[in-house]
């Protein structure tokens, strides 16, 4: 097993966190992204972690605090950037010597459009049997259903034979100290599970 994780918080954590202590699990220092280099991720407000999104410095212009300027919903305050190294998912299975991921989880905070995007500018399908990530709706209008991004992604995975076992709806999560609003999905994709369960379970 190898996990990726360039957060600040992750790379104080891991030097004493038991699961290093594991013979087959392996940590790397890196984000995965849709290039290979250096790019700066943002601070969340409300847990230590980093993320592809930056919040705005005033959100808007009608205070309810008689114009003191200390609304919670209109001022922000200044968010730290981190710089990082990323890396695409084809420059990491080379330097690692990988042909073929059984499991890909992705869960890296809004760069999963990127990351798989290039996954397939890279290769007509990807070689992965099971993929499981979470999504950021950013321009989710719950009007028309899911954005058009994640639709076509969606579909590359379905053409190339991934079908999708598990999906939750799109659940909202409201920062507390910005009060902005996003909405995020989990969905899991395979493209032999069926083969499989059908040799166990018949049918």
């Amino acid at each position: 097993m190898h996990a990726f994780d360039p957060s600040p918080v992750t790379q104080t954590w891991i030097k004493t966190a038991a699961v290093m202590q594991l013979p087959n699990y392996h940590f790397h220092p890196w984000g995965a992204g849709g290039f290979n280099g250096e790019t700066n991720l943002f601070e969340y407000w409300d847990w230590d972690q980093v993320s592809i999104v930056k919040y705005p410095n005033i959100l808007g212009e009608n205070y309810t605090d008689g114009g003191k300027g200390q609304d919670r919903v209109n001022v922000q305050g200044k968010q730290r950037n981190y710089p990082i190294s990323v890396r695409t998912l084809p420059s990491i299975m080379k330097e690692l010597g990988h042909e073929y991921i059984t499991i890909l989880k992705v869960d890296v905070e809004g760069s999963e459009f990127l990351l798989l995007e290039d996954m397939f500018d890279h290769w007509k399908c990807p070689p992965i049997d099971q993929l499981t990530l979470e999504w950021h709706h950013f321009d989710l209008d719950m009007r028309y259903g899911s954005p058009r991004d994640l639709n076509l992604i969606n579909s590359l995975l379905l053409e190339c034979g991934h079908k999708q076992f598990q999906h939750t709806n799109p659940y909202l999560r409201q920062d507390k100290a910005t009060k902005l609003e996003f909405r995020y999905s989990l969905s899991s994709f395979c493209k032999r599970c069926h083969e499989v369960a059908s040799s166990i379970f018949g049918g």
